[in-house]
């Protein structure tokens, strides 16, 4: 067995893979209706909808309606 360091992802999704998530077409769309990050993958999204609680969580209700 191989141990993993700290700093080595176990495993990273292919960017075709990002591309087709639901989470990617979530933040794009939040990007243009909300002002959400559209560059920076999901930790530009975490800093936004920690930064501004209240809009991501418009942003989320809206989404799913």
């Amino acid at each position: 067995m191989t141990a993993a360091t700290p700093d080595t992802p176990l495993w990273e999704p292919s960017p075709e893979r990002i591309e087709a998530a639901a989470v990617t077409r979530f933040q794009s769309w939040a990007a243009s209706r909300f002002g959400a990050p559209a560059d920076g993958g999901y930790a530009a999204l975490h800093r936004w909808s920690v930064d501004e609680l209240d809009t991501f969580w418009q942003a989320v209700a809206e989404w799913f309606d």
